[in-house]
Order: C-alpha cells, then structure tokens, then sequence
C-alpha cells in the first residue's frame, strides 16, 4: 500500500517548514499570498487531505451538517434509508460530511447536540406540525432545513423548510378515483400514533377526508399496522364487511402488501377494485402490477434542501425561484394544521407528479 502524503512531504515540495504548512493549514498566523499558493499547489499536486481539525481551525467550520432523524415505530425504514444515503452523496458534493443524529429526545435533545457544536448546520426530518424544535432552532441561531413543514409560518433565518405538497397528493388520489367511477373509497392509513403525528402523513389524511366530503363520496377510513399478515387481516376485513370498490393508501402503508393480500383473497386490482397509493417504487417492488402513486420527488427534495443549508452556511444567496416564497404576511393564522394551500415564506413546496399505472379499474393510462 502507497504512504500516504504528510505535511512534510507538503513542506519539502513547496521549499517551505513544516511550521508554515501548518500555519496555513490552521489560518493560526498570517503568511504571505505567495507562499500559502506554493503550499496549497504542493498539497493538489501530491493529493494530501489535511486533518479535519486544521481545516476547521482556519475556516472556523466544521464542514459537518447534522441530520436528525429519531427513529419510532411504524417508520419507513426503506425510505429513511435511501434519503440518508441520497443526502450524505450531495453533501459530498459541496465538500461536507454527514452526521447521524437519531436519539427521540425532542427539543430537549436538539438542544444538547447544538451545544456540542459538531455541526455547521442541520436537517430535521420526521417533522410535525408545531413541532417542538422550531423554537429551539429559532433561538440557536444555528442554520437549519426542516425536511417538511413544522407550522404554519412564515419561517425566517436561520429556520428554512422544504417538503412536497402532500395536501396536493390527498386531493389528487380522489380526483383520480372519482374520475374512474368510484362509488365509495376505503382510506388506510398508519396506526402507529408517531407516524399519525407526522405533518406530511396528516397533510395527506386531511385531503382525502376533504375531497371525498367534497366529492360526495362515500369514506371508510381505517387504520393498520405494518406488516403482511395486519395488512392481511385489515383486506379481508374490508372485502368481506364492506362493498367497498376503491382503495387510497396513505404513507408508509405498503402497496406491495395491499395488492399481494388482494389477490390472496381473489381480488384483483385494476380489474375488480381500483388502488392509489400515496408513494411507491418501482426498483423495489415485489408485486406484478404497476401501481398507481405519486413520485414524491426525494432526490429533487434533498437537492433542494442542500442547496438551502449550504447557501446559509456559506453566505450564498438562495437560488429558489420568487414564486416559490411570498411575502410574510402570507400566512395568517387561520392556516390549520393540515390546509397549508400555499407557500408562505421560508417555505418551499415541491408539487408532488401522478405516476399512473394498472391497479385503477378503467381509467386513462396516458
């Protein structure tokens, strides 16, 4: 295996001390343009990566951001996982690392990983309206992206958030069943308390029940557990007490699952009853259909949410278009906790894209 280069080798190459290249390194005491260039050209030129601890004495930045993800049941591993991974991969990007935070410890524990200050910035994920932590973030002065929305707004520095339009997503997942002929819908959604206290799982909960009111449609709405066999159980509990000819699955709820237990019980999608499901993949399914769903846009979020924290951090103007934030006085307090219609500002909202496929009986596949 090669030695890897040390700041010797660095001083060797640009005819200076080892002292110099750690001045330089550090930012500790002042050296001339001309030196700290032949320094920095010796460094690119024999690939030498200084500690961590020198880069962040002289720029007085970490170059870590935080993410804090607490962990609860009823979660989508799957999902978490893959917006970790897309997360620390653009991070990389912009010359940062990641740090993992999971403990539930709520605002009290954002708190005791602020005080540390391990990290240049933070995401917050798995956020709730009026979530606890906003105010914690406000006050930390610490640049932050909630990853969804914590309350109604307006949201200013450090506090930033992005999410998808879940309201939209509700809205549309009716319109589609209504459309195709729908006479009555069962709405599944998450039995787990945590994942009901969600801001985007209850965006979503909330249009469906509007819609459908608004609609005239009839609604059957009933919670499940994770899991093949609750799902199970929960499908053969519709199908037998209920005449029930269209299904909306709301987050976290498998549609793998849904259509497997479907057939199970002889019930075949797209031809006997219609299915839309809130999210779905199609890399990682493991039933024969198509599944009509909604792209919720993950990577474009994270980009996004990147872009925003790093802007913050390194005094970049933001690169949102105007449309995607008013003015202040946009949000007023009649915003509920699951009918934030439009942006206000220090908010930005992606607009979820209808992907359709062959589990809605008769309807248009274009």
């Amino acid at each position: 295996m090669a030695r890897q280069p040390t700041s010797r080798d660095v001083a060797k190459l640009a005819g200076v001390s080892q002292t110099t290249v750690s001045y330089v390194m550090s930012g500790r005491r002042a050296v001339s343009p001309e030196t700290e260039k032949r320094v920095q050209i010796a460094m690119k030129e024999l690939g030498y990566q200084p500690h961590a601890g020198a880069r962040s004495l002289r720029s007085r930045k970490s170059r870590v951001l935080g993410v804090v993800v607490p962990y609860h049941e009823g979660a989508d591993a799957a999902a978490q996982h893959y917006m970790l991974i897309t997360l620390a991969q653009l991070l990389r990007e912009h010359d940062f690392d990641l740090l993992l935070i999971t403990a539930d410890e709520g605002a009290a524990g954002l708190r005791r990983v602020m005080q540390t200050a391990l990290c240049d910035g933070l995401f917050i994920m798995e956020v709730r309206f009026n979530d606890a932590r906003l105010g914690v973030v406000a006050e930390s002065k610490i640049p932050t992206v909630f990853i969804g929305t914590p309350g109604s707004g307006p949201f200013n520095a450090p506090v930033q958030s992005i999410d998808v339009d879940y309201y939209e997503a509700g809205h549309a997942a009716v319109h589609r069943l209504r459309d195709a002929g729908a006479r009555n819908i069962a709405f599944v959604h998450s039995a787990s308390p945590d994942v009901q206290s969600l801001n985007f799982v209850s965006q979503f909960r909330q249009a469906v029940v509007d819609t459908a009111g608004e609609s005239g449609i009839p609604l059957l709405s009933r919670t499940c557990g994770t899991g093949i066999r609750e799902i199970r159980k929960l499908v053969g509990q519709i199908a037998g007490d209920n005449r029930i000819d269209s299904y909306v699955l709301g987050p976290t709820i498998s549609a793998d699952d849904w259509c497997n237990a479907l057939i199970d019980l002889g019930i075949r999608p797209g031809r006997d009853v219609s299915l839309v499901a809130s999210g779905w993949s199609a890399e990682r399914a493991h039933c024969l259909f198509d599944v009509d769903h909604f792209d919720t846009r993950p990577d474009e979020l994270l980009r996004r949410a990147v872009e925003m924290l790093v802007a913050q951090i390194d005094g970049e103007p933001r690169k949102e278009a105007a449309a995607e934030a008013v003015a202040a006085d946009a949000a007023t307090s009649a915003d509920s906790e699951a009918k934030i219609r439009r942006p206000v500002h220090g908010l930005t909202l992606l607009d979820p894209i209808f992907v359709p496929g062959n589990t809605v009986v008769g309807a248009d596949r274009s």
